[in-house]
């Protein structure tokens, strides 16, 4: 019996998106390590890699931010993974957590 395929995403910080490639986030994931170690041995695909939209976007109320958690359900992502560089420097972060609980998506925080 094939094992079902889990998909997730990565959610970045636009504003680190400056200096950032995401190469630390795909290779944790690649690798199954950090974060992406409750995965090891199942299959698991990377289905979206999408940024916050800015901080000066308020999360509760930023119609683009919701869309793109809309999208998440629509292509029945199972988990967002919330990045480091969110982690470590948003002061949205809750928001975005109860943007998310209110569309009804998974997340954890943390990716490398």
């Amino acid at each position: 019996m094939e094992k079902e395929i889990k998909k997730i995403a990565i959610l970045h910080c636009k504003k680190s998106g400056r200096v950032c490639t995401g190469a630390a986030c795909f290779r944790a994931f690649y690798d199954r390590k950090k974060s992406f170690e409750q995965y090891e041995g199942q299959p698991v695909e990377l289905s979206a890699y999408f940024d916050c939209n800015g901080c000066e976007a308020d999360k509760l109320n930023d119609p683009g931010f919701t869309e793109k958690l809309e999208r998440m359900k629509e292509e029945h992502v199972d988990r967002i993974h919330i990045g480091k560089c969110c982690l470590a420097r948003c002061e949205q972060l809750n928001q975005m957590k109860e943007e998310m609980d209110r569309v009804g998506l998974s997340y954890v925080e943390g990716t490398h």
